[in-house]
């Protein structure tokens, strides 16, 4: 399961993560406690032996439980190694053990609690399994942090990221009208026509379709 980041072309923007060919999402910036932290060499091991052995899985149960041992060793190695993290949660969504990949998002939120990418994970996961106020909590502390890392700068290029994610952040808290105004401002100006693609998805969505496609692991 090793992560690829994608560059959208932004500076300071978006990071992807995927286990394989299987998206999880991030749709935050390198602000993070996380983005900033360098994952202990030992922890990478661990988790690129998970790859290689869920590569070989076939989905049998057997093998795909020796990698989310795997996964486990990265995460006692480095707590802060957030791809190990993000990635136990998607393998748990793909087994069928939403309530335990719950739990390891809250868990993860623990430990990277200012983490953007966490809080953002964790407002999806709280969402997908019904227990909306708790995701509520997350997103409005995540979009407090949005607000903050934009100041007075939300024309600033190399914030888009940041005010993509704002934007989806408030279709998700129920102020649909102004996260769509964000996005589409973004949509119009934007050349890239992947990023442009991916702005067309949230500005077409309603919040149960985000919630839906962006769970990790689905």
């Amino acid at each position: 399961m090793y992560n690829l980041h994608l560059n959208l072309n932004f500076e300071n923007c978006m990071r992807y993560y995927f286990f394989l060919l299987v998206f999880i999402f991030s749709c935050t910036n390198s602000f993070g406690q996380a983005s900033r932290h360098k994952p202990d060499p030992a922890a990478k091991t661990f988790l690129d032996s998970a790859t290689a052995r869920y590569n070989r899985s076939g989905g049998d149960l057997v093998l795909l439980k020796e990698v989310g041992e795997l996964v486990d060793k990265s995460i006692k190695k480095d707590s802060l190694f957030m791809d190990a993290w993000v990635n136990k949660i998607t393998l748990q969504n793909q087994m069928g053990q939403k309530e335990a990949a719950l739990k390891t998002t809250r868990r993860m939120v623990k430990v990277l609690p200012n983490e953007v990418d966490a809080l953002y994970i964790s407002g999806i996961m709280e969402y997908y399994t019904g227990h909306k106020k708790e995701a509520l909590v997350s997103l409005n502390k995540l979009l407090k942090i949005d607000n903050n890392i934009l100041g007075k700068n939300e024309n600033d290029p190399k914030l888009k990221g940041v005010l993509i994610n704002k934007g989806i952040v408030l279709i998700l808290l129920d102020r649909q009208g102004e996260g769509r105004m964000i996005l589409e401002r973004i949509f119009d100006a934007e050349q890239d026509p992947y990023v442009k693609s991916y702005i067309g998805f949230y500005v077409n969505s309603t919040k149960e379709q985000i919630i839906e496609d962006r769970v990790p692991g689905k």
